[in-house]
């Protein structure tokens, strides 16, 4: 007796969930909701502050020296050829903020584009990281390294990889037979 009622109201639960009756979306309704956004709005519109990075005092009153200019009676012609080969970078600073890792290179730029280091930044996610230099042989890049150290970067790292040998080339024209 008690499984005949409990199985008579599964049964009356269960028809009384179901309908007959096929359920169809109002229009006024669909129109009211999309009716409420504007969709006119364009985010390239706005005012914001964009990231400005002044140059230092030091920076502005030195003066790069101007290579001096090759005469056309020369008939020498510089090549500037790049390479990419095995080597090493030496990593001075990381930031998941693009922010920071800006700010950290320009600075790294005011301290070793002058002893002719090249900086680089590069995202690896999920990390911008800051490194300079392309060197190929290992003692040389220990050694740049130890330099870096002692200007300050104390958790800087020698790190391998892909880098750009730059080669500047001087052909005599002559020689050559043009």
């Amino acid at each position: 007796m008690k499984y005949l009622i409990f199985f008579m109201l599964l049964l009356f639960f269960a028809f009384s969930c179901t309908s007959s009756k096929k359920i169809t979306p109002r229009e006024d309704v669909i129109v009211e909701e999309t009716s409420k956004y504007d969709e006119r709005f364009d985010p390239l519109s706005l005012d914001d502050d964009d990231i400005v990075i002044e140059t230092s005092e030091k920076q502005q009153k030195e003066t790069k020296p101007e290579r001096p200019s090759r005469k056309p009676e020369d008939k020498v012609q510089e090549f500037t050829t790049e390479q990419e080969v095995d080597g090493y970078r030496i990593q001075v600073y990381a930031s998941r903020s693009i922010e920071g890792a800006t700010v950290a290179q320009q600075k790294a730029k005011d301290e070793f584009e002058p002893l002719g280091h090249k900086v680089y930044m590069i995202f690896e996610t999920p990390f911008y990281k800051i490194r300079i230099a392309d060197l190929q042989d290992r003692t040389k890049a220990e050694e740049v390294l130890e330099i870096v150290k002692s200007m300050g970067y104390d958790q800087s790292f020698l790190v391998f990889g892909r880098i750009i040998l730059q080669k500047s080339v001087d052909n005599n024209m002559n020689e050559q037979g043009f």
